[in-house]
């Protein structure tokens, strides 16, 4: 009962009793001590949250944000790369994710503002008002000595207002009464936090009406099913989650020890072997530590440039650790969002990863963000609209049995079709579009202008759901959901309801972006 009574002092309280109660000797002999004392153990280490309020077994993210700020913003930088540098990286990820330059004029509310980093991001960016919330107080501790930080130096950092960084509040986003008293913004930003509040579905309800103004965003990534690894399995991880935060501190040093090599095992090795540097000079076990140490360095500065700013093996805590856990799958999220909450949200455009990043507007009062007045505006007038007409798509098998008649017949599939058909591996229910020649991309020589995968998909005006790489082998798959795939020189989708595209009496576009191939490289 100690760990719900509230903070440092109760965490403490379990510590030394645990350490007066259960000498060595009792530990031998008692084993109904020791969960007391692999809580105290974890409580110290950090991995698990202890304030007030905490559900049982809630990650300690708030910790893992302290220490990953505290080395950035030390003498020697975490992995060489200062806040300047990511702080640059975090305003990209923001640009890309709003679809906007700038946030001058606008208010910021970060929901699991975690280190602050978003924070500063978007005050750099130009935001009238920036406010920080998070559910766990060392999170709030760390986002307001990052604010601290910019107060004494706003000069150094880019920061012309240092006042616009109003607040930095304690509280939870499934806390009704508290959301109720927060700012209504114009940009609303919640990255990686929301499938990790036990209840993903009431939080993106909570979520929704902090972004009702006029031509309001809505900025949510969360964790869709889509990107999970054939083969990969959402359970075992939720039961690999448990167990971490179930491991004294030492174990979960060798799980993130276990977690790196298995993710930068084959790359740090490569590395090692094209160094150029004779085997003589790496067969010492100084040489090969040198130049992996080097290698891994290489990994790790990448990765903070192209992610937000983060680092490896913070996240790899952040990703272990991270529990509660939810995974969701991309149109559930698109439908709830438009039916389920208030007020009604419109899907603009995904970012398709493994936490997707949702960009959303209300549907009534952010029409301007997408369509008005007959015409495709704001995040949706740089695309060109594509009418499917329902006579030029073609049904799968179609499709697939005139490929197999014409190799059969001593044909040669050309290289589009053959990626084509690649893609569809889940099964069948697919359909097909071939871009005509009055799209005007052809994107099968060099220089050639191409559509881009990133382009968006829309049944009846809304986005038809996940159109990214399905990691998961499911695109075509029945009960999958909703999908496409745009490719080099055509459109695979699938309604997911089974029912025909031909027939069903819906409107089927693609909001086109385009690309040119550059030299040999045709990879659309």
């Amino acid at each position: 009962s100690l760990l719900h009574r509230g903070g440092s002092v109760a965490q403490r309280s379990l510590c030394q009793c645990a350490r007066a109660l259960c000498p060595m000797a009792a530990l031998r002999s008692t084993s109904r001590v020791l969960p007391v004392l692999l809580i105290a153990a974890l409580l110290e280490a950090g991995r698990i949250d202890g304030s007030a309020g905490s559900p049982p077994m809630q990650y300690a993210f708030g910790r893992n944000w302290q220490q990953f700020l505290g080395a950035v913003l030390s003498d020697r930088p975490l992995s060489g790369m200062d806040l300047e540098s990511r702080l640059r990286s975090m305003e990209a990820h923001l640009q890309a994710g709003f679809d906007l330059d700038s946030f001058a004029g606008r208010t910021f509310l970060d929901v699991g503002c975690g280190s602050g980093l978003a924070s500063l991001a978007a005050l750099r960016l130009g935001a009238a008002r920036v406010v920080s919330l998070d559910y766990q107080q060392a999170s709030v501790e760390t986002t307001r000595l990052l604010r601290k930080h910019v107060q004494q130096a706003p000069e150094a950092l880019g920061v012309g207002n240092t006042d616009a960084w109003e607040e930095v509040l304690q509280g939870s986003i499934l806390d009704q009464a508290f959301v109720n008293d927060l700012p209504r913004s114009d940009l609303v930003y919640s990255y990686g936090v929301l499938h990790h509040t036990g209840d993903v579905w009431g939080a993106l309800r909570n979520i929704a009406p902090l972004a009702a103004v006029q031509n309001g965003l809505l900025l949510v990534s969360i964790h869709v099913a889509e990107s999970v690894d054939i083969g990969d399995s959402t359970s075992e991880w939720l039961e690999l989650k448990k167990e971490f935060n179930q491991m004294l501190p030492w174990e979960q040093e060798h799980s993130i020890l276990a977690y790196a090599i298995a993710e930068l095992g084959e790359h740090t090795l490569q590395c090692v072997n094209a160094s150029g540097r004779p085997a003589a000079a790496l067969a010492g076990g100084s040489g090969r530590f040198a130049q992996a140490r080097r290698c891994l360095g290489e990994v790790f500065g990448i990765f903070a440039k192209e992610a937000r700013g983060m680092d490896f093996i913070t996240d790899a805590h952040d990703w272990l650790g991270g529990y509660p856990y939810d995974w969701v799958r991309t149109d559930e999220v698109i439908r709830f969002m438009r039916r389920e909450v208030q007020p009604s949200m419109k899907t603009l455009q995904i970012q398709h990863s493994a936490v997707a990043g949702f960009l959303l507007t209300p549907a009534v009062v952010g029409e301007s963000n997408f369509f008005a007045n007959g015409q495709f505006q704001g995040h949706w007038a740089s695309h060109t609209p594509i009418n499917l007409a329902p006579g030029d798509i073609i049904e799968w098998q179609m499709f697939d049995g005139a490929a197999d008649e014409y190799v059969a017949q001593g044909g040669k599939l050309q290289e589009h079709l053959i990626e084509m058909r690649s893609f569809a591996t889940g099964g069948k229910t697919c359909w097909v579009y071939f871009f005509l020649p009055e799209h005007g991309e052809p994107c099968r020589q060099p220089d050639d202008k191409c559509i881009s995968p990133m382009s968006i998909l829309l049944e009846d005006m809304e986005v038809l759901g996940w159109g990214g790489d399905s990691a998961d082998g499911l695109l075509c798959s029945p009960d999958s959901g909703p999908r496409y795939q745009v490719l080099r020189t055509g459109i695979l989708f699938s309604p997911g309801d089974g029912s025909d595209p031909r027939f069903n009496g819906r409107s089927y576009r693609l909001l086109k972006q385009t690309f040119r191939v550059s030299g040999g490289d045709q990879s659309a």
